[in-house]
């Protein structure tokens, strides 16, 4: 492995692992929007689409086998994107190499094996992305900013609303329920943990339909105090989301389907009353297809910053891990009926 530079001034050399629909949709294309970010060869256990992807987004190589690709390509980071196992032993494997590690989310399919992927970063001192990509969205960068603003306030609650058409329930699945929460409920946990902080204990409920789609409705206390709901719906037709947060300075943001933020706070007289109220809006530019798909470009160009400035990226794997153990208490609190203290170990 080389050290970061030895390609385009100023770029990170990368070989991405894995070529199927997720990556191909979602990553590969920003890649020809982030200059600090060169592609040097792809690999995938399916020789057509290494090959395909290499064509399409500009690598000179591909493989099938990473550690040959390890061996022969000058690298200095991987993108690992596929099934959770998967992340858990290529990532493993490419931090041993000496390469920075971006990872899809989830990072593992348990908390556990997600340990194993915090603790072999922590070993090799390597720069490490879990791609909860959400966080990086305009919007929600946005966001952010005026909750942390001295206007705004301490947050004091959190909404949100996460529908997806599924995944439903699959027979036998242990724990039931466990592919939605970490395909998609992991989404909306990991945002709260952004905004608000850990989550100290919840309390869930559950239906599940005839068509095996479940739907939580999730009250979370915070370890700062505040509270908040988790409105996890996976029986809806369609992907839509809305993100709410409260501060004690009688303000209010709004981010719906991470394309347009809404910021409202109190003036003298505006109690109770709209008239006068003010109110800002902003919306995303959506110039073409990426940036629809809100926070892929943003988090990847994050992961080459993090690596070129030597600063500590975000969300880490760790807080990958930390989204797993509230999916698991989710469907503890489920199972027992009870509210559940979150153990975060």
């Amino acid at each position: 492995m080389s050290g970061v530079n030895q390609g385009k001034v100023g770029s990170v050399r990368i070989g991405f692992i894995g070529c199927g629909r997720h990556s191909t949709a979602s990553l590969y294309p920003n890649l020809a929007k982030i200059p600090q970010l060169e592609l040097v060869a792809t690999c995938d256990l399916v020789p057509e689409l290494a090959k395909r992807n290499a064509r399409l987004f500009g690598a000179l190589r591909h493989y099938t086998d990473y550690g040959k690709m390890f061996e022969e390509e000058d690298l200095d980071a991987a993108f690992v994107v596929g099934p959770p196992a998967m992340h858990v032993d290529v990532g493993k494997a490419c931090l041993e190499a000496g390469l920075h590690l971006f990872v899809e989310k989830p990072p593992a399919g348990t908390p556990e094996a997600a340990m194993e992927l915090v603790e072999a970063a922590r070993r090799k001192g390597r720069v490490t992305q879990v791609g909860h990509m959400m966080r990086h969205a305009p919007t929600i960068r946005k966001a952010m900013e005026i909750v942390r603003s001295d206007d705004f306030g301490n947050p004091m609650f959190l909404e949100s609303k996460y529908f997806t058409p599924g995944p439903g329930i699959k027979e036998g699945e242990s724990p039931r329920g466990w592919g939605y929460m970490i395909d998609q409920a992991t989404h909306p946990i990991d945002l709260a943990h952004h905004f608000l902080g850990k989550i100290s204990r919840l309390s869930a409920f559950c239906c599940i339909g005839s068509n095996q789609m479940p739907v939580y409705s999730v009250a979370v206390e915070f370890e700062s105090g505040a509270t908040g709901f988790l409105n996890l719906n996976g029986a809806a037709p369609h992907w839509t989301s809305r993100l709410e947060v409260v501060g004690d300075k009688l303000s209010q943001v709004t981010v719906t389907d991470l394309g347009r933020l809404t910021h409202e706070r109190q003036v003298d007289g505006g109690y109770l009353f709209p008239v006068g109220r003010p109110s800002q809006t902003w919306e995303v530019p959506l110039r073409d297809n990426s940036e629809r798909r809100a926070g892929y470009l943003e988090e990847m160009a994050h992961f080459a910053e993090s690596i070129l400035n030597d600063k500590t990226p975000y969300p880490s794997i760790e807080d990958g891990r930390r989204a797993l153990v509230v999916c698991r208490a989710i469907l503890e609190s489920v199972r027992s009926k009870s509210i559940v203290q979150v153990d975060y170990g």
